[in-house]
């Protein structure tokens, strides 16, 4: 049995058996949340993942968004992101664009339509969010951001130092 208790952890046996299992206890509340999410974004015709999509185009102003950075963003495949803006554009909400000088590269913007409907989606997911959190206090409410914020930082520590780990084994 592992027994993982800060630092040290025993791999003497194959069956892991964890006092927290983080990682499984952060994908059932991710999904839940998608879950709750889509049921409360259905009137508007979006799925949670497209909603995530349009809010992210309403909030970049600088630059131009090319599916190479809502593939990084969304951390989704570049396949899935084509299939993604392929059913927004049907419904209206983004345009896209070849830059004349770039045939690959692809500008996505948002239409008219889109604008609206991230205004609904915003409201909704402040709605449904307020719901989520609120048996708790404010101040349990920044204790737990600090505490994702932590744990995300560690998680992001954790990658970079596999992958040093891994560029050295391959010298």
């Amino acid at each position: 049995m592992i027994i993982c208790t800060g630092n040290d952890c025993d791999l003497n046996d194959k069956r892991p058996e964890f006092k927290h299992n983080f990682g499984l206890r952060f994908k059932k509340i991710n999904n839940k949340f998608t879950q709750i999410q889509n049921q409360n974004l259905k009137k508007n015709d979006v799925s949670f993942q497209q909603g995530a999509l349009l809010m992210y185009l309403s909030k970049v102003t600088d630059h131009e968004v090319s599916q190479k950075e809502i593939s990084e963003v969304l951390n989704i495949k570049h396949t899935s992101v084509i299939g993604l803006l392929e059913r927004l554009e049907e419904k209206g909400l983004i345009e896209r664009s070849v830059k004349p000088e770039n045939k690959r590269y692809r500008v996505i913007t948002l239409t008219e339509k889109g604008k609206k409907t991230v205004s609904d989606i915003w409201i909704c997911i402040c709605h449904t969010e307020q719901k989520i959190v609120g048996s708790m206090t404010e101040e349990e409410q920044d204790l737990l951001e600090m505490l994702l914020n932590k744990f995300y930082a560690n998680m992001e520590t954790v990658i970079q130092t596999t992958e040093q780990e891994e560029r050295k084994k391959e010298c």
